[in-house]
């Protein structure tokens, strides 16, 4: 489902990205479902303008953390 979200953002973006350099770790955070992306080769912002807009397009994501480099 995530991976949708991702693909349709990009598109209307009209921007490309590399599949093989987002990785997916299924979680338990404090007791609920996550799962956490490790994206690589992209720039933090659109990374930030991406999970601001993915969180906000949907009603199965319900909370988020982002942390780019050492920046939380």
């Amino acid at each position: 489902m995530f991976g949708a979200l991702v693909n349709d953002y990009f598109k209307t973006k009209q921007m490309t990205y590399n599949k093989d350099l987002i990785t997916e770790t299924v979680k338990n955070e404090n007791g609920k479902f996550a799962v956490a992306y490790d994206i690589l080769g992209s720039k933090c912002e659109t990374v930030k303008n991406f999970a601001r807009e993915a969180k906000g397009s949907t009603n199965f994501v319900t909370a988020m953390k982002l942390k780019c480099g050492d920046q939380a």
